[in-house]
């Protein structure tokens, strides 16, 4: 199952919610659209043409109105093609692709792109003038023409979620967990005598206390936000389960108990017996780790001298059982 990290669902939400926002703001006439004036001087400019092309037709000068349109076509970038019919829907003037271009409206009225404007002859339906216009406020691109509008929201929806995204990550990493954990429980925390790590489900330390820090030497440092594998542990890459307790943790959701950890230069490598218990929700899902650990240090020195000590008098041992035989 996909799981979803909660900042991508704020984020996600927010996207949303703006998205709403800026709708409701279109829908209320808050965004300036330039639509409405565009079409507003369409209208009156099909109206003019209408007048004018009543009057040449009045008086049987079909080539005005040939070039007329021709002109029209070729010069005004926003119309595509401009046709002149009877009453009879006979073509008498056509200028541009009338042809594959018109589309009749289906209620007889006129759309953003589609105009059609009745022409009369003394008081009588003589015939009607039809121009189609480019989409209105249309962007062309390879894939279709887009409306201003709808490319400000897929734009948005992009560059909005990656920037909330990114401003939700760094403001949790800012945080400060002491802030809702009481002062008491913090002392608490600081008072253990075992270096103690807590760590959320992406194994970025949420609290760490001060025994953890001054056991790795660096006391002071404030490691909230961090990647607990990012401090520097010394894995041995010639054991075949070599992952950090934490990660094997939320991996497999189970306690890892007793693993050896080791940290620092090996002038003074210092050794830790690692456990690590999942955190989880009501529904048993891992939200994080707690790993506690016990330094070990002497107990390995003293454990290898122990070692080099036996190693030492077997071989004495087996020295003088030599010069006896």
């Amino acid at each position: 199952m996909l799981r979803i990290s909660p900042a991508t669902r704020v984020s996600l939400g927010l996207v949303m919610l703006t998205i709403t926002i800026l709708l409701l703001a279109d829908v209320f006439g808050f965004i300036p659209d330039e639509r409405r004036g565009l079409l507003e001087g369409r209208k009156k400019f099909a109206e003019t043409l209408a007048v004018q092309t009543t009057l040449a037709a009045s008086r049987d000068q079909m080539d005005l109105v040939k070039i007329t349109f021709d002109t029209l076509v070729s010069r005004n970038g926003d119309v595509v093609s401009a046709s002149l019919k009877d009453a009879d829907g006979e073509s008498l003037v056509t200028a541009g692709d009338h042809l594959a271009n018109w589309e009749s409206p289906e209620d007889g009225k006129s759309t953003p792109t589609h105009v059609q404007v009745p022409i009369f002859r003394d008081n009588e339906s003589w015939g009607q003038m039809e121009v189609v216009f480019k989409p209105v406020g249309a962007i062309e691109s390879p894939i279709g023409n887009f409306q201003p509008l709808h490319i400000l929201l897929g734009l948005f929806s992009v560059l909005g979620f990656i920037a909330y995204l990114i401003f939700i990550k760094r403001t949790l990493r800012e945080l400060d967990p002491g802030a809702v954990v009481p002062e008491r429980v913090m002392s608490a925390f600081n008072t253990l005598a075992e270096g103690v790590l807590i760590l959320d489900d992406r194994q970025q330390i949420v609290l760490a206390n001060t025994a953890f820090t001054e056991k790795i030497g660096k006391e002071g440092v404030d490691f909230r936000g961090k990647k607990a594998n990012s401090i520097g542990w010394d894995i041995d890459p010639n054991k075949s389960d070599n992952q950090l307790p934490w990660t094997k943790c939320i991996d497999d959701g189970e306690h890892v108990i007793d693993q050896p950890l080791r940290y620092g230069p090996e002038n003074d490598k210092r050794v830790f017996m690692v456990n690590a218990t999942p955190i989880g929700d009501a529904k048993g899902d891992a939200k994080g780790v707690l790993v506690t650990f016990d330094d070990i240090t002497d107990l390995e020195r003293k454990r290898v001298e122990q070692s080099h000590t036996m190693a030492r008098l077997e071989k004495s041992e087996k020295e003088l059982q030599d010069r006896t035989i």
